[in-house]
């Protein structure tokens, strides 16, 4: 599911949007400090709303061409990760597809391995 930025935290409507998820990827724009400092309300959102043991996440910075641009620097996103335990991925629209395509592997390959451990 796509939010782009328009996630509805309101009790009904952010549960239809994350109940449903097997494994979650968090996109912010390198280029947006505001939207780095989203990741955590989403998180707590998805482990709110998801019983169980927590869903594998990816985390995706985009725009990684931008660099002029960037406002997020890898020591805060590497350390969220780390935090996290998830793994975390810069792409950029100009790449090759194969560059775009490897958070989408990692995190379909997530939830196929959270699929056999239970």
């Amino acid at each position: 599911m796509d939010t782009a930025g328009q996630v509805d935290v309101s009790g009904e409507g952010r549960e239809r949007q994350v109940s449903w998820g097997e494994g979650f990827m968090l996109v912010f724009s390198l280029t947006s400090h505001a939207s780095f400092a989203v990741l955590s309300h989403l998180r707590r959102v998805i482990l709110e709303l998801t019983p169980g043991p927590p869903r594998p996440l990816v985390l995706v910075g985009n725009k990684a061409d931008l660099t002029h641009a960037r406002q997020v620097n890898d020591d805060e996103i590497r350390y969220l990760a780390d935090t996290w335990g998830c793994e975390y991925y810069e792409v950029a629209a100009p790449e090759p597809w194969e560059v775009v395509a490897r958070p989408f592997l990692a995190i379909y390959q997530a939830i196929m391995d959270a699929r056999d451990s239970h």
